[in-house]
């Protein structure tokens, strides 16, 4: 952490971005198992900047209640900017975009967007891997070549039931 924010210093103007940053900065003292020396760190080197300026200092994380809250005081990260679900329209964007680089068969976009009301960008993505994976899985079950496998309405239906029956079962031995 320190060396990063000496090299965020020597080159100036610059950002620090930490993507998750619950898992480096979590709440002290809750219980966990957590490195409180990363945190304590974390906010030396924040602290550190004082008037020095033009380094700025990011955080990211899908949950904040783990975050220490020495982190969100004044002059450290300070402003917290919170992204909604994206609504029918951007799920049906976003899942064009992702499936841009996959061999799709006869797809309705926005039945598939109204059925993933609630999902995150990352769970359209991973919507999308699954999807493919099940048509692969489909494909080679009749003994066609893989290289023929073609994404389909009912592999994304067929995963979005798979993924409301995991969530109404409560975790068994073995169940993975």
């Amino acid at each position: 952490v320190k060396a990063l924010f000496e090299r965020a210093r020597a080159h100036r103007p610059s950002m620090v971005f930490f993507d998750e940053i619950d898992g480096l900065a979590g709440t002290r003292g809750n219980g966990t198992i957590h490195d409180s020396r990363l945190t304590e760190e974390l906010l030396a080197q924040i602290d550190g900047f004082g008037n020095s300026g033009r380094v700025f200092v990011i955080g990211a994380t899908n949950r904040p209640d783990l975050v220490d809250s020495a982190l969100t005081r004044g002059g450290r990260l300070t402003w917290v900017v919170a992204f909604g679900l994206p609504d029918l329209a951007a799920r049906e964007r976003l899942l064009r975009q992702y499936t841009r680089t996959v061999k799709v068969g006869d797809l309705d976009y926005a039945r598939l967007a109204a059925l993933t009301d609630g999902k995150a960008p990352a769970d359209l993505e991973a919507l999308v891997n699954e999807a493919g994976q099940e048509a692969l899985i489909r494909v080679m079950r009749t003994g066609q070549p893989a290289a023929t496998a073609m994404v389909e309405m009912m592999d994304f239906e067929m995963c979005l039931r798979s993924q409301l029956q995991i969530q109404d079962q409560p975790l068994a031995r073995g169940y993975l």
